[in-house]
């Protein structure tokens, strides 16, 4: 990062204190308004925060001043998909991949929107590309649950898997693995998952209601 009021909002965001981190990016747009990173972490701190208007407007001025950055794209398809503006975030996707197709983050986000449209064949299919430019628990996880909703249990059952073994310490794939495992009728091995998610990540809501529920 270019200069210390910027460093110091990374480092603030980082650490999760989004009010302080959002106080530091309007602290270095007063004297950069053109530095279009600024406006993108300053959406995205926004998002954190569940400003989720004021975080679009923030990345659409970012994409006005670099309209060639396929992350500024990105983003607005994230800040978007969390509003379910589905239309509009995955065209916000697209362009972000014609312009820089080899970002497997930018396939996974798009197989994130289909999966929660529950178009499950488009999902994994946009899953299984981002996988081939890289390998994420993320892209392994999109993938499981899309394979699961398509009734390809095996299938998912090994996706989780591979997505534990390369995120351990990720409560997200051992909740998924618990989840498929509890679908499975395997309780013991589901109860295990489950609270491996909970150590791993206690003040995660989804974590202490999941597993109990039964």
């Amino acid at each position: 990062m270019s200069n210390l009021g910027e460093r110091r909002a990374w480092l603030l965001f980082q650490h999760r204190k989004y009010e302080l981190a959002e106080q530091e990016y309007r602290s270095a747009l007063m004297t950069d308004p053109d530095n279009f990173r600024l406006h993108a972490m300053l959406a995205i701190n926004l998002m954190h925060q569940l400003r989720l208007p004021e975080g679009v407007c923030q990345v659409r001025k970012a994409i006005e001043l670099e309209p060639e950055q396929g992350c500024n794209y990105y983003t607005l398809a994230v800040i978007l998909g969390r509003q379910k503006e589905f239309i509009l975030a995955t065209d916000a996707i697209r362009q972000a991949i014609r312009l820089q197709p080899q970002i497997a983050i930018y396939h996974a986000q798009d197989a994130q929107l289909r999966v929660e449209q529950e178009q499950y064949d488009e999902g994994l299919s946009k899953a299984s590309l981002a996988l081939q430019y890289g390998n994420d628990e993320w892209f392994l996880r999109l993938t499981a649950w899309s394979l699961f909703k398509l009734h390809r249990l095996e299938e998912a059952v090994a996706a989780a898997d591979a997505a534990v073994a390369l995120s351990p310490e990720s409560p997200h794939a051992h909740f998924l693995r618990g989840l498929l495992s509890k679908h499975l009728c395997q309780k013991k091995l589901a109860k295990t998952y489950f609270r491996e998610a909970l150590r791993l990540d206690p003040n995660r809501q989804w974590a202490k209601d999941g597993p109990w529920s039964w």
